[in-house]
């Protein structure tokens, strides 16, 4: 019988990073260097998913009043790591130190240092009810799962890896897209991405994002349930083949099946819906893709997932990233920003009419793909 699987309270720091806000029909993407810093009153908190924003009324010198909009972390992590809406009410002072401006030159600013009624600097420590999360930290995952190279049953966080792919790329591999795929990466708009929008991830953004996931074994399937957008993926273990039609009927997720290679689990993947984004920079597809993922256990408490990108509508040959994921109760887990993890927190971002998404999005890849010439 499955049973609800908790994992214990581990401290990490948060890290809060430049956002693209869609609110009120607008939609900034905010630049690096354009550093501002801010000090005013709260006069309206949205503590809503999956981002967390403040209105701020700022007064300068000359007695002149003006409205800033402060984006800041989500609402799951900042939870795990004891902090509560109360923790900072309306009315209080906030002190918004180098964070980065919209780039449209609009009022709204993401990132920096934050500090609340003057104090020291908030988000960064263990909140109100810190005690709370601490007491809802569960016994560890059954010592048979954690030392079976087999099953990958658990809680798992962030490990290595970025939600930028061109830095998780293997030595020697590099991304060319064919002309096809040039000129829809050159048309790119990161406003437009899925996960802006509040569609489901697609495989490989829910595998490389902070968010925890649980992941549920038995024999015949490997179950992944994701946080955001209450998503979930089925890895077929039966032996049975994907279907032949698989392209003709995409879904968010796509179809899957796994094989043991030894303690390797190869799964192949196709007919995922063409919407979904491989990363968050503008590394799309199409619905021919197939991807080969080999998922393996170095270690009782990681998870080292190698993936196979192969897609010529998009790409002039394959390529391969790798990334990996670490036990939640794990004490030295670098679970980045998506907090410690006790238990899982769905989340979904349309349930919010006023702020419909907010997810980090920098400027651009890191490494750009190489791009093939349609001469």
């Amino acid at each position: 019988m499955l049973r609800a699987l908790r994992v214990a309270f581990v401290g990490i720091g948060l890290l809060l990073t430049a956002m693209s806000v869609l609110a009120h029909h607008v939609v900034p993407i905010y630049d690096n260097n354009k550093k501002i810093s801010l000090d005013g009153v709260i006069t309206a908190i949205h503590w809503t998913n999956p981002h967390i924003w403040y209105e701020l009324e700022v007064t300068d010198a000359t007695g002149k009043k003006t409205m800033w909009n402060v984006t800041v972390g989500e609402p799951n992590p900042l939870h795990r790591r004891g902090y509560a809406k109360e923790d900072l009410k309306v009315g209080a002072r906030l002190v918004v130190q180098n964070a980065n401006r919209a780039a449209d030159g609009s009022n709204w600013v993401a990132g920096g240092t934050l500090a609340g009624n003057g104090g020291p600097q908030i988000f960064n420590g263990n909140g109100s009810h810190g005690y709370a999360a601490k007491s809802n930290a569960a016994p560890p995952t059954d010592p048979k799962i954690v030392a079976n190279p087999r099953d990958f049953s658990g809680l798992w966080g962030q490990g290595t890896g970025n939600t930028d792919l061109t830095q998780s790329l293997l030595p020697g591999e590099e991304i060319v897209l064919t002309a096809y795929g040039a000129e829809r990466y050159k048309k790119v708009d990161l406003r437009n991405a899925p996960v802006n929008k509040c569609l489901p991830y697609g495989p490989n953004r829910a595998g490389i994002s902070i968010a925890p996931s649980m992941y549920v074994q038995s024999s015949s399937a490997l179950v992944m349930l994701y946080e955001p957008q209450i998503d979930y993926r089925v890895i077929y273990l039966d032996g049975r083949p994907n279907p032949s039609d698989a392209v003709r009927f995409p879904t968010w997720f796509g179809h899957s099946t796994g094989k043991w290679e030894g303690d390797t689990l190869v799964v192949e993947t196709v007919g995922i819906d063409d919407r979904t984004w491989l990363d968050s920079y503008g590394l799309e597809h199409s619905v021919d893709m197939k991807m080969t993922e080999r998922f393996k256990k170095t270690d009782p408490n990681t998870i080292s997932v190698t993936t196979t990108i192969d897609d010529p509508v998009f790409y002039a040959k394959p390529w391969t990233y790798s990334y990996t994921k670490r036990r939640g109760e794990d004490p030295e887990v670098a679970l980045g920003n998506s907090g410690p993890i006790i238990y899982l927190m769905p989340t979904y971002c349309e349930e919010y009419p006023v702020m419909e998404h907010a997810i980090s999005t920098p400027a651009r890849h890191r490494n750009p793909p190489k791009m093939t010439s349609s001469n």
